[in-house]
């Protein structure tokens, strides 16, 4: 039997579970076993070679990833910008907390805080920035010997400024002041 060449345009062959369309098929052979049962082809469709060849992307593909990309690109900046503002914050509310528990701890060593104030943290570059004051506030809990405060409260603030706003930082203590106006620890 002689070969023939599927050239209808609208015409197709169900073969197994597909369906193809012969016009796409280049020239393939009919035989009368072929056309018997499904069989596999060793010719590739023209479709299927044009698209193992295609490697890169259309247009509108290459548009709508530019576009994506363009709308999520700056929320994601602007949340890494918040996450590292909100972490130079904490750490420089870290760094206040330590240094006025230091210089509690130093007022109530050395016994400064009856007269000693206020000041700063010295020259050091790493805390030029902050500055500390001190109060002594009557403890309304202890009423010493014809109500004179025998016990007060100590309140030590860190201030700092974050960008152009003021911060402060606060810790306190409780002392005892003896009738000689002398601290002791307690």
């Amino acid at each position: 039997m002689s070969s023939r060449i599927e050239t209808h345009a609208h015409a197709s062959v169900k073969h197994g579970a597909r369906i193809m369309m012969p016009f796409l098929w280049g020239a393939i052979r009919r035989s009368p076993a072929r056309l018997a049962g499904p069989t596999r082809s060793k010719a590739k469709p023209i479709l299927a070679r044009r698209s193992s060849r295609r490697r890169g992307f259309t247009l509108i593909e290459v548009v709508a990833t530019l576009l994506l990309i363009s709308i999520v690109l700056p929320v994601i900046m602007s949340g890494i910008s918040l996450c590292t503002r909100a972490g130079g914050i904490a750490r420089r509310r870290a760094e206040a907390g330590a240094l006025a528990e230091s210089k509690l701890n130093e007022l109530m060593a050395t016994g400064e805080w009856q007269s000693n104030l206020q000041g700063d943290f010295g020259t050091d570059d790493a805390w030029k920035d902050y500055t500390w004051t001190a109060e002594l506030n009557p403890w309304s809990q202890s009423m010493g010997v014809n109500g004179s405060n025998v016990i007060q409260e100590l309140d030590l603030h860190v201030n700092w400024k974050e960008g152009n706003t003021p911060q402060q930082s606060t810790v306190s203590t409780l002392v005892y002041q003896s009738a000689s106006s002398q601290g002791v620890l307690q």
